[in-house]
């Protein structure tokens, strides 16, 4: 009788710890989602304070401001030129810090999913997972147009005044074009990602109840 018992007990105590790991990376998928979610929105925010950016360079840029005193004040780091520039470069800073947090919860999520805890809704964990693989290369080849915005800008306002301004101001505007297009493309896809996200969270709201 003591034996049964004892075997009872040891296969009770084995559920119970069998249950506890389920529930730990349920935890775990929660609180990875939930760090992914904060880093999309903050990411999305700032994609669009560097697009408003972008615009009212363009209107200045409209302006032919093909003069000395421009370059003077850029190279003096003085003006709402420099300090616009100034803005996007410290951006891209916090969104370089963001995409790692972001990438970091990617793989965070991928350990989870070869987990396969039954309780975890590894599919819909699978589809943010991809997700964040396509808003990852939207960031490389932003960051790649960006820097070469910074250098064209540089140059451009270092050598005013110059004859063919015109010429020049355009190609900094085409590279802007191209910004202006992998934010559309990126915003878009953080979208569909923090859908998701809102996906996830239902279910898992769901399977408490």
């Amino acid at each position: 009788m003591k034996k049964k018992w004892l075997i009872i007990l040891f296969i009770s105590g084995l559920f119970l710890l069998i249950g506890c790991g389920i529930t730990e990376e349920l935890d775990r998928s929660k609180e990875t989602v939930d760090s992914l979610k904060t880093a999309l929105t903050e990411q999305k925010e700032s994609f669009q304070t560097v697009e408003s950016l972008l615009q009212k360079t363009n209107q200045l840029l409209d302006k032919k401001i093909n003069t000395s005193k421009t370059a003077d004040l850029f190279e003096e780091q003085e003006g709402n030129l420099y300090q616009n520039y100034s803005q996007r470069q410290l951006l891209l800073k916090k969104m370089e810090k963001a995409q790692k947090t972001i990438t970091q919860a990617k793989k965070d999520l991928d350990k989870i999913i070869s987990k396969n805890g039954v309780d975890v809704p590894n599919d819909q964990l699978s589809l943010i997972s991809q997700s964040i693989e396509i808003i990852n290369s939207n960031f490389e080849s932003y960051q790649v147009y960006l820097n070469t915005s910074f250098d064209q800008e540089k140059r451009l306002y270092s050598s005013l005044p110059i004859t063919n301004f015109e010429e020049q101001a355009s190609i900094v505007g085409r590279t802007f074009g191209s910004i202006s297009l992998s934010t559309e493309e990126a915003t878009a896809n953080i979208n569909y990602s923090l859908g998701l996200i809102r996906s996830f969270n239902k279910t898992i709201q769901s399977e408490k109840k």
